[in-house]
């Protein structure tokens, strides 16, 4: 079971999503928690990139504390959606944590996961 991380003395309990573009690819990068009430917020985002016809994305993961079932549905959604429009969606500097729940429910097997951007950016 994962909990919610307390950080800096804080409890983290929002997602924040900023995103920018290399190399003509997009970048979003997530801090905090990706849950339940935040999966409706990444949704939203990922509906908007792709409305602007952004299909190749790399989610920077660095900054994510913790991923619940809702998370993991609103990335595999995305993914599919990218997918469909001839794009793809890369995962970026993942946790233990949070690759040890994508391990335990086969999505590292639908996901190219990375440790370096360079090797991301250069994987599309």
């Amino acid at each position: 079971m994962l909990f919610p991380v307390w950080r800096t003395g804080k409890y983290m309990s929002e997602l924040t999503i900023e995103c920018h573009t290399e190399n003509s690819i997009l970048i979003m990068s997530l801090t905090g928690m990706l849950d339940g009430e935040s999966a409706r917020q990444i949704e939203k985002k990922f509906a908007e990139l792709f409305s602007e016809e952004n299909f190749r994305i790399i989610v920077d993961c660095a900054g994510l504390d913790y991923m619940s079932s809702a998370g993991l549905g609103a990335l595999m959604s995305a993914l599919q959606r990218a997918r469909d429009n001839d794009g793809d969606i890369k995962i970026l500097n993942m946790s233990e944590t949070v690759q040890r729940l994508f391990r335990a429910v086969g999505l590292h097997q639908l996901f190219r996961i990375y440790s370096s951007k360079d090797e991301a950016l250069n994987s599309f």
